[in-house]
């Protein structure tokens, strides 16, 4: 069983025009993208493979899938395969937070 990749979203924004690599799409200058494999990947192709989703809040605390630790409202937490998994867990498995936080009551 092959292990699943995870998206990566690149600080920087890119400098040439360059395809996707799963749809060939082309992603335009000075847009943001992400790396599965050290090749860019399109943001529509990342949310539709569950790898990584559009940013949004949790209604309530959640509890990271790997370790069960409790990640509290406001605390920014990394999305695998819609699952959430504390910034401890993603940076140990290679991939990094996303801009994804637990919301209050």
């Amino acid at each position: 069983m092959r292990k699943r990749s995870s998206c990566k979203k690149l600080a920087d924004l890119l400098a040439v025009q360059v395809p996707c690599q799963k749809c060939k799409k082309v992603i335009p200058v000075g847009t943001p993208f992400f790396e599965v494999d050290h090749a860019p990947k399109c943001t529509d192709c990342c949310i539709n493979d569950g790898t990584k989703t559009s940013p949004k809040t949790a209604p309530r605390p959640v509890s990271c899938q790997k370790c069960k630790k409790d990640i509290p409202a406001g605390t920014p937490f990394c999305e695998v395969d819609h699952a959430p998994k504390c910034s401890s867990c993603c940076i140990d498995d290679g991939t990094k937070p996303s801009p994804i936080t637990a919301a209050g009551p």
